[in-house]
């Protein structure tokens, strides 16, 4: 039987990761790829419309990508 668990991964960074955030959208997609978008950082000072990113099928080449977005999006809340 599979187990579910949290496992920190360290990744190669040629670009910043997300900016740590709450109230954000964060999922999978496929396997082993995430997506996350948007949320509220510094502690709720800021809300952010920015969509990220990551790949983990090779765990050596794991990175952070920030996706450009074009045309209109649901918009910062």
């Amino acid at each position: 039987m599979a187990q579910n668990f949290w496992k920190k991964l360290e990744t190669s960074i040629p670009y910043r990761p997300p900016h740590v955030r709450a109230a954000h959208i964060f999922g999978s997609f496929r396997k082993n790829q995430v997506l996350y978008y948007g949320g509220s950082i510094d502690n709720g000072q800021y809300a952010t419309d920015d969509f990220w990113f990551l790949d983990i099928k090779n765990q050596e080449e794991d990175n952070w990508m920030k996706v450009p977005v074009k045309g209109h999006t649901p918009g910062s809340r």
